[in-house]
């Protein structure tokens, strides 16, 4: 059986190495092949999808709505204000 020290470690280190800084250009082409296949999705959702933190993947998405490839709409679907995303 393994010490309990040891499992804790290895899921930090598994953790860690998940959330490792990927390139802003990277996760721009994960959330145009995301967008493509799901259509419209909130920040949150595809921060889910591609493994990102929430901040990073709307960095990206402002970068994509300047250069015209995404529109953006308020949801109304819940009680919160939401920001819908998709491809143009």
């Amino acid at each position: 059986m393994h010490n309990y020290t040891d499992v804790l470690y290895k899921l930090y280190v598994y953790y860690c190495a998940d959330m490792a800084r990927k390139p802003l250009t990277k996760v721009v082409e994960q959330i145009r092949e995301i967008l493509q296949k799901e259509g419209e999705l909130s920040i949150r959702q595809i921060s889910i999808k591609v493994k990102s933190e929430w901040r990073t993947v709307a960095k990206a998405l402002e970068l994509m709505k300047s250069l015209g490839t995404v529109k953006e709409r308020k949801g109304t679907e819940t009680k919160r204000e939401e920001r819908l995303f998709r491809l143009k």
